[in-house]
């Protein structure tokens, strides 16, 4: 292996802590990682490609060599967050256990946090989408919406339409019983549970994911690209309970994060957050169910009742599962997402987004995003009415963010093996060969998206669960990435033994 010590190599090309230059991997759970090529239309995965490009492997690179807000000190690219001396942030040092609130002295005895270049460049991209959404959503789909709300039909009954006639639809009230259960039970856990979160917070979260429901629907109908409604939330939640990181995670009590300098009161999973954009992802999921069901003629009362059992495979994952998204889990299990929301429980929760992102501050900047972001809609919209033939047209700012956002949690090479794959199937074989491609791409998808997730269960229900995941392959093949500058998260400079950042914060 070839330069495993050369910095800017493995910063570039380096598919842990670098950018992912390497191009392609034929590990389709890599590949399907942000989503699957096979499914969404080639104009959406060129958009978000595009987007990413531009974000990841231009604007971050340039922030990281030029040293804006001391990102060379760090990794170029990390889901975790730093302290003035490129250390982990330990949050447990400034942590006031008794009362589940930072200690404001011990903040500014230790350390401002640090973001890596591609986190602050997720940030920046985070708070320019939902601004991007509602003004692309106005502009384009604004007619529609308005027509709907007066009762008018906007489009006609096609022949799935007339096909599921015959079968019974779910009452509304079921819906509505589900719903009302679902935010009851979540008050009277808040509630009853030492969470320190108001049970008024919980109605402000599940209305904020019914508002973004609609436009978060075009966005995923058009492109098949949830909306990430992660940092409106968070940000929402961090000015709403300040200093209170409690209010914003909630932490299953077999769950450990990759920085071994977590204590007991150190939290996962984002309880604002949770309510919030769970109330936006999972109905979006679920309209998709409805859809394909729709599709394949699949009575919505079987789609309703067959949804429920995600829950359970989930609880027993966490509850039997005894290293499960340690960094270092045998199976794969790392959960990278559930690192990103640990980071995240800092930023918003712990030390709150005043601290940061306020006037004066560090990363205050960044806010400017939010307007960049209303605005930016608007130039494609114009430049399509000028040219309404052209290739604008294909040109969708909301899906591109979207889509690129996921670089606090992806790699460069899942990225650009999506594009190269998208770009044989969805845009060649489709051109060329429109008829093969029309017959085997979806089912292709499906064996591949199959094939993965049965073999991972074979392997996890035939080595690893006797063994209690202590199974271990140790052969050069399976180690030899871990002697390299990008596993060792090697920074373009080294932090200075005073620290690094701002005199004050």
């Amino acid at each position: 292996m070839l330069l495993t010590d050369n910095t800017i190599v493995n910063q570039l090309f380096g598919i842990d802590t670098g950018l992912g230059m390497s191009l392609l991997t034929f590990d389709w759970a890599h590949i399907a990682f942000i989503t699957s090529p096979l499914v969404i239309p080639w104009w959406a995965i060129a958009n978000i490609f595009a987007c990413f490009v531009v974000i990841n492997w231009i604007v971050a690179p340039a922030l990281y060599y030029s040293g804006v807000w001391s990102t060379y000190y760090l990794p170029i690219s990390a889901s975790a967050v730093f302290d003035r001396h490129g250390q982990m942030y330990n949050l447990s040092r400034i942590f006031n256990q008794q009362e589940a609130r930072i200690d404001a002295a011990a903040y500014t005895d230790y350390s401002p946090l640090f973001l890596t270049a591609t986190y602050v460049c997720a940030v920046g991209v985070a708070f320019a989408l939902l601004p991007a959404v509602l003004t692309h959503t106005a502009i384009y789909h604004g007619r529609d919406i308005w027509a709907k709300l007066r009762g008018r039909q906007t489009e006609r009954e096609d022949i799935h339409i007339k096909l599921m006639k015959p079968y019974p639809e779910v009452p509304d009230w079921v819906y509505a019983a589900f719903a009302a259960a679902a935010l009851g039970l979540a008050m009277l856990a808040v509630g009853l549970w030492p969470t320190k979160t108001p049970v008024w917070a919980v109605m402000i979260a599940f209305m904020l994911g019914g508002v973004v429901l609609l436009p978060a629907g075009f966005v995923y109908a058009m492109s098949a690209t949830p909306l990430q409604m992660n940092v409106p939330s968070e940000l929402l939640a961090g000015y709403l309970m300040k200093g209170n990181p409690l209010a914003n995670m909630v932490r299953p009590s077999k769950l450990r994060s990759h920085n071994s300098q977590l204590t007991s009161s150190s939290f996962h999973w984002q309880l604002f957050k949770i309510f919030a954009v769970t109330t936006t992802q999972v109905g979006l999921t679920f309209v998709q169910d409805l859809k394909l069901g729709h599709y394949m003629k699949v009575q919505v009362v079987a789609v309703f009742v067959t949804c429920l059992a995600q829950v359970g495979v989930k609880r027993w994952l966490v509850a039997n599962v005894e290293d499960f998204c340690q960094r270092g889990q045998s199976a794969l299990l790392v959960c990278p997402t559930t690192r990103t929301f640990y980071s995240a429980s800092i930023i918003w929760g712990a030390i709150g987004p005043s601290r940061l992102f306020g006037p004066g501050k560090q990363y205050g900047p960044l806010l400017f995003c939010g307007l960049a972001g209303a605005v930016a809609p608007l130039i494609p919209w114009m430049l399509e009415k000028r040219w309404p033939r052209s290739w604008l047209a294909y040109v969708s700012l909301p899906v591109a963010m979207n889509g690129a956002l996921s670089i606090a949690n992806a790699n460069g090479i899942n990225y650009s093996s999506c594009f190269i794959v998208g770009f044989f199937f969805q845009y060649f074989l489709r051109r060329r060969h429109f008829s093969t491609w029309s017959k085997y791409v979806y089912i292709i998808s499906a064996g591949l998206d199959s094939g993965t997730t049965f073999s991972a269960l074979i392997i996890f229900f035939s080595l690893s669960l006797p063994k209690n995941g202590q199974l271990v392959l140790d052969w050069w093949g399976n180690n030899v990435f871990k002697n390299t500058a990008d596993w060792a998260a090697v920074s373009h400079r080294t932090p200075p033994p005073q620290g690094f950042g701002p005199d004050t914060w």
